[in-house]
């Protein structure tokens, strides 16, 4: 390219040219420039579109849960005049057992599968292995780990199903609560039984209760809405409980053995102990949000904050504990 001397010697139209081509290039420092600019620029707006993201992940959890509580109604207002059974029948362990969440496949857009199962038998067994597989939406929060999506074993002996690959789900319902200042639990609105039946399948009083023992054989009644003596609206019937059967959460810890909870087709022992919201996901309502969805027994949807009290939380949770709550101190 001609120098500032030789300029003088061409054409004006020339040097018209050459001063352009280089008006229009670059420098490094420019160059660098203009990258941290844009570097800037998608620093700030990644959290903006993550925050998005989440807030649509959190709607569609809130929509799985109404949905949810909405074909349990349906079931409930229909022929059946009662609440799904727990426990299919009244075999020991959880996963030897059908859930509430497979009654309730025909409301959930979900027939052929249910017209396929064997009620008779187990539902890891035989034909019906094929079919409890299948991952189904409805039953799984959109922000859980895709870790937990299918859970390879359940039970006590990871050789008793290997390789299982079950559909999960991390949403549970509620039969029993602990209560620090009793001697046995409080129900959820989902369990049928006596406090007198409470009282006697409870452990020792000066023992602390131990929610998981308790007789496998009352999570087969059926129970109803009228057992919501609270109300309602203050009445917990399904919450958020997300990432199962991976433990999360300051007091979960990992097992060395199969899980025993954590696929949508098999039983849940559905006991908490209301220590707070997204404490763990074992015994509490937890998600992997900053709060926690539930759907109440009127079919409301709410999200629970952290910040919750275990009082209250524990209220929300049982039936029939005839506490008395504000709605200001739960509902945002």
């Amino acid at each position: 390219m001609p120098t500032q001397r030789d300029l003088s010697s061409l054409p004006q139209s020339r040097v018209q040219r050459v001063r352009a081509n280089r008006l229009a290039g670059f420098t490094i420092v420019e160059l660098l420039v203009v990258i941290a600019v844009i570097g800037a620029l998608v620093a700030m707006l990644l959290p903006a579109v993550n925050q998005v993201r989440e807030q649509g992940r959190r709607v569609q959890c809130m929509s799985n849960l109404r949905n949810q509580g909405l074909a349990v109604q349906e079931y409930a207002e229909g022929g059946q005049q009662t609440l799904p059974a727990l426990w299919r029948t009244d075999r020991p362990y959880p996963w030897q057992n059908f859930s509430w969440r497979a009654e309730l496949l025909p409301y959930l857009e979900q027939r052929p599968i249910y017209d396929r199962l064997d009620w008779t038998s187990e539902p890891l067994v035989g034909t019906n292995l094929n079919l409890v597989q299948y991952n189904i939406e409805l039953f799984e929060c959109p922000s859980a780990p895709l870790g937990s999506r299918k859970i390879p074993t359940v039970g006590h002996d990871p050789l008793e199903y290997p390789e299982v690959q079950v559909g999960s789900c991390d949403y549970v319902a509620i039969y029993d609560v602990k209560v620090p200042t009793r001697t046995y639990p409080l129900r959820g609105v989902w369990n049928s039984s006596s406090d007198l039946q409470m009282e006697m399948d409870s452990p020792d009083a000066t023992a602390s209760p131990s929610l998981d023992q308790r007789s496998a054989g009352q999570r087969n009644r059926r129970s109803s809405m009228s057992i919501a003596r609270d109300g309602l609206s203050s009445t917990a019937l399904i919450v958020e409980q997300a990432g199962r059967p991976l433990s999360f959460g300051t007091a979960a810890t990992a097992s060395t053995t199969g899980p025993e909870e954590g696929p949508w087709a098999t039983g849940d022992w559905s006991s908490f102990t209301g220590d707070g919201v997204n404490v763990d996901n074992a015994h509490n309502p937890f998600g992997f949000h900053v709060v926690a969805h539930v759907v109440m027994a009127d079919g409301s949807g709410h999200a629970w904050s952290r910040d919750m009290s275990p009082d209250i939380l524990r209220a929300l949770l049982s039936a029939d504990g005839n506490e008395i709550i504000q709605n200001s101190d739960w509902r945002q």
